[in-house]
């Protein structure tokens, strides 16, 4: 069983500089991150949408020259007693901390409204969400963005640059 000092579940830029922080104050202190994706700047995914061949700035290698280990999985377990359970694609791992934080981000809320699964419809949280909606618009085409807050406008600009008609409802 791996045993660590820090286990961090989330791979954002909250887990990541948890991560890197911790290694700056405890250089000796073994600190393991785990995220279904690799780590990246979540609020850059826009960038995906205004350039669909554009680049993410990943925190990968950042983390390893710090001494971050990184798992891709999900950690699907944790007691208070420092043993937690990790989901990976090579099945399910056990890990003892000493430290947990969960960094895991939020998940958009869904307008309850019926049909939310027809094509056309999408979240915008992960870079596979960006990238799903990059390479479905096509300019002349009206989009309706829900939510008018920093990442809707800055999705919305970006879908009008790319020549489609749009309407935020805030």
């Amino acid at each position: 069983m791996k045993v660590v000092d820090l286990l961090v579940a989330g791979g954002g830029v909250a887990g990541a500089w948890a991560a890197l922080t911790f290694k700056k104050y405890s250089p000796e202190g073994r600190v393991l991150l785990v995220s279904d994706e690799e780590p990246y700047r979540r609020a850059a995914i826009v960038k995906l949408v205004k350039n669909p061949g554009s680049r993410l700035q990943v925190l990968t290698e950042s983390l390893q020259k710090a001494g971050v280990e990184t798992l891709e999985g999900r950690v699907v377990e944790a007691d208070p007693a420092g043993e937690a359970a990790v989901e990976t694609a090579e099945g399910e791992k056990k890990v003892a901390f000493k430290r947990l934080l969960l960094a895991t981000g939020g998940k958009p809320g869904l307008l309850k409204v019926s049909n939310l699964n027809l094509k056309g419809v999408f979240t915008f949280r992960r870079r596979r969400d960006a990238l799903q909606l990059g390479e479905y618009v096509k300019p002349g085409q009206h989009a309706f963005v829900v939510g008018g807050g920093l990442i809707g406008l800055e999705v919305a600009e970006a879908l009008y640059r790319r020549g489609l008609k749009v309407t935020v409802v805030k």
